[in-house]
């Protein structure tokens, strides 16, 4: 038998989660291998040229489209990603057909509880045999198959039965306000019930009107608003962005917008519907009948986030950021953040609309001035009769707690950091490691009952102007909002006339590589959600000089030291990477959940070079990310 490579899901056995094991299979089944006396599920990658240490069984052939499994091969060459995490999600978009069972025999007598429980769930409407129905109802099902009671049909993805299954059980394919927006414009909802409805399913498979209706919908093409106004270049705002995208979509040329988040892809979905453009929003599993009825042949606008790069687009023509380089988005899984920019498709044309806004800053000098009095000035600034932005990216009450007498700080016993003081749940909590410790009632330094709070938290500026911090997107739209970064994944469409940044300080201090990379971030965004005409931002600092320094650095500036190469591992034991030469290593930070040290290195060398083995155990590397 031959050898392959497979991908585990199982970071305990190596960086890239890879072992060797025998047995006959084929790139892309899902197989089951024996490791250690456990069962471990993963995908079969490529045929191995050393002996294999391990025995597989295939479970499902060909569960991972091929396309997928190359990808990650090619990045397997230099990066130990999880590779079973990257497949996993890759595999949403291959098409599988659905298994519905139809109730034949209506005036059969149960035997048995189970027999009663699945025979009352068909007497409704067809079920679909999920895994969990078969998990529980398996056998009633083969039993009764063969007595002729209910009877099973197998629907390929593309098929007119699959729409009749969407309406007798709408949960099937896509949610339901998606799919009345969508059907609105495509399939409309009362011709399908006025249609569908009377029939039987034998009709329907029998119809030919079924096959017709499905000619149409593969050959529909956009249908655009005739006198809207259209540009031929990208434009400088996204406000402006639409007339572009309606000039790519008379071309028909296939375009790809990625917004750093989903609520971002979403809201900018809903205004080009209002603007006459029907996009396809990709955020999530539903959008795969999506993507095979219109995207493959009609549609040419697909609105989605970094994972949207793994999706298999076909004829993708235009890649289109907003706001964030390839390089600053990551594409998230269980455990790992891999960048962006790996994953690009072959397309003929990227474009980036960065959108930068000149907007006033303001530098607020508060040197001297105790948290008390900040406060106080921050109370002044309030008004209710414009809008106001107070950002400060520090959850809890305060940054930490300090003895006024002998200046003890309160640090984490684990890993040294600050712990932030959190006066709702009323424990010191430390955010880099998750270690919580009591609120200390004297300092233990020298037993001094002087200790209070230090620095300002999002929920030391709700007490003081009695206001919630977002929660939601529908706190978008009060007067005087409270914000930590999270507001950053909403669109910034609603102006503020003054933008407070509270924060500044404890930005330029936060125990990260590159802390002013994080700094102008946050600030190029506060300048995007003030109003263009008359809004500003305003910088609260005891630093003033540090915070123009960080305005004027470029990011080549900020960036020469480490270069491009930073990486960060997670280590389940105290060993290291036997290869550090001419490496900066920051650590050991523990991450209880998994038992495991995280370290942090900074290194000009690539992960092929640093680590020497295919398989190195007791290792995972858990982000790429390029500072």
């Amino acid at each position: 038998m031959a050898s392959w490579i497979v991908a585990i899901n199982n970071t305990l056995l190596g960086d890239a989660s890879l072992v060797r094991a025998q047995g006959s299979a084929s790139p892309g089944d899902f197989v089951e291998v024996r490791v250690l006396n456990r069962k471990l599920k993963g995908y079969v990658l490529e045929e191995a040229s050393e002996r294999a240490e391990f025995t597989l069984a295939v479970l499902e052939p060909q569960r991972a489209p091929l396309w997928a499994v190359l990808r990650v091969l090619s990045l397997l060459k230099e990066y130990p990603l999880n590779a079973f995490e990257l497949i996993d999600l890759a595999r949403n978009w291959s098409p599988e057909p659905r298994e519905i069972a139809f109730l034949e025999a209506r005036n059969y007598i149960p035997q048995g509880p189970r027999e009663k429980e699945l025979l009352k769930l068909l007497r409704t409407k067809p079920l679909e045999i999920t895994p969990a129905i078969k998990k529980r109802y398996g056998d009633q099902i083969e039993e009764l198959s063969k007595l002729d009671v209910i009877r099973t049909v197998c629907l390929e993805p593309n098929s007119y039965g699959m729409m009749f299954a969407k309406l007798e059980a709408p949960n099937l394919l896509i949610p339901e306000s998606i799919y009345r927006k969508y059907a609105g414009r495509w399939l409309p909802v009362a011709f399908w019930k006025r249609t569908l409805g009377p029939l039987l399913y034998d009709q329907i498979l029998e119809s030919g009107a079924i096959k017709e209706e499905l000619r149409l919908v593969r050959t529909r093409k956009a249908v655009i608003r005739p006198g809207l106004a259209k540009s031929d270049s990208l434009p400088a705002r996204l406000e402006e962005l639409d007339q572009y995208l309606r000039f790519l979509m008379e071309k028909q040329s296939k375009t790809l917008v990625v917004f750093p988040s989903v609520q971002m892809a979403r809201q900018y979905a809903t205004m080009l519907l209002k603007k006459g453009l029907a996009p396809i929003v990709d955020s999530g599993g539903y959008t795969r009948m999506l993507q095979q009825a219109f995207v493959s042949r009609g549609a040419y606008l697909i609105v989605g986030t970094p994972r949207s790069l793994l999706r298999p687009w076909i004829h993708l023509e235009n890649l289109l950021f907003i706001y964030k380089h390839p390089r600053e988005l990551s594409i998230r899984t269980a455990s790992q953040r891999i960048p962006a920019h790996w994953m690009l498709p072959p397309v003929s044309r990227v474009e980036y609309l960065m959108e930068n806004p000149h907007i006033p800053v303001l530098i607020k000098n508060v040197a001297g001035m105790t948290d008390v009095a900040v406060l106080a000035y921050l109370k002044q600034k309030h008004r209710h009769d414009i809008r106001q932005l107070y950002f400060v990216n520090r959850l809890g009450f305060s940054t930490s707690i300090q003895c006024k007498d002998c200046g003890w700080v309160m640090s984490c016993s684990v890993c040294g950091t600050p712990m932030r003081y959190h006066r709702k749940q009323r424990k010191m909590i430390c955010h880099r490691c998750g270690h919580t410790e009591p609120v200390p009632s004297r300092c233990v330094r020298c037993g001094s009952l002087n200790v209070s709070p230090v620095g300002i938290g999002a929920e030391r500026l709700e007490l003081q102007l009695s206001q919630k911090i977002l929660r939601s997107a529908r706190d978008l739209n009060k007067s005087t909002i409270i914000s930590t970064a999270k507001l950053f994944r909403y669109l910034p469409l609603s102006g503020f006339d003054e933008v407070l940044y509270v924060s500044a300080d404890a930005d330029l201090a936060s125990p990260v590589l590159i802390p002013e990379l994080r700094f102008k971030e946050h600030l190029h965004f506060l300048c995007l959600w003030a109003k263009p005409e008359s809004g500003y931002v305003e910088v609260i600092t005891r630093d003033p000089v540090k915070v123009e320094n960080a305005m004027k650095a470029s990011h080549e500036q900020l960036t020469s030291d480490i270069g491009e190469g930073t990486y960060t591992l997670e280590v389940h034991s105290h060993e290291l990477l036997p290869n550090l030469e001419g490496t900066q290593v920051f650590g050991p930070v523990p991450v209880f959940k998994k038992k495991a040290y995280r370290y942090v290195l900074l290194t000009q060398k690539k992960p092929s070079e640093l680590i020497k083995g295919p398989l190195l155990r007791h290792i995972c590397f858990v982000s790429f990310d390029p500072q």
